[in-house]
C-alpha cells in the first residue's frame, strides 16, 4: 500500500520516491514518474536544448532578469541599453508611433546582428511578411491607394 508504480521505469517504489504536487484547487497528489525518472527527463531536455531549458528555468523568476538574459543571448545588449534605445525613440513603435504595444508586445527589430529599432509586434511582422522588400512595400501602398474609399 505504501508503494507506487512509476509510469516511466515501470518499477514499484516507496511513496517517498515520488514528488508531491498540488493542483490549483489545493488537492495534493504524487507525481506519476519517480524522482529519478523525472530527473533523467529534465537532464535529457537540458542536453537536447540548453537555451530552451534555461529559459524554462528562468520563467518564474524576475522578468527583468529574463529579459536581460534573452537580450544578451540574442542581440548582445543589456536591458538598460534596450531601455535607453526605446527612450531615445520616444517610448513608442518606430513605425506606427503607438505608445502601447499591439499584438505580442515590443519586438527588437534587427538585421543580422545589428539592432535597428523597437517595434510593436504587428509592424515587425509586417516587415517580415513583406520580406523586407521596399519594392513589395511600395506595391502594397499602390494597392491600398487604388482601393481606398
Amino acid at each position: 500500500m505504501n508503494r507506487k508504480r512509476c509510469i516511466e521505469c515501470d518499477k514499484k517504489k516507496p511513496l517517498s520516491d515520488f514528488s508531491i504536487g498540488t493542483t490549483r484547487g489545493g488537492r495534493v497528489y504524487r507525481f506519476r514518474k519517480c524522482k529519478e525518472c523525472r530527473a533523467d527527463l529534465y537532464r535529457n531536455k537540458y542536453r537536447a536544448n540548453p537555451v530552451k531549458a534555461r529559459k524554462q528555468a528562468l520563467k518564474n523568476r524576475d522578468s527583468r532578469k529574463i529579459k536581460n538574459w534573452n537580450l544578451r543571448f540574442a542581440y548582445g545588449i543589456t536591458v538598460d541599453q534596450w531601455d535607453e534605445m526605446f527612450q531615445k525613440q520616444g517610448k513608442c513603435c518606430a513605425i506606427c508611433k503607438r505608445k502601447s504595444p499591439v499584438g505580442r508586445g515590443w519586438s527588437t527589430d534587427h538585421k543580422g546582428d545589428k539592432i535597428r529599432a523597437i517595434l510593436c509586434s504587428h509592424c515587425n511582422t509586417a516587415i517580415g511578411l513583406a520580406q523586407e522588400s521596399i519594392t513589395i512595400l511600395k506595391s502594397m501602398i499602390r494597392y491600398l491607394r487604388k482601393h481606398a474609399q
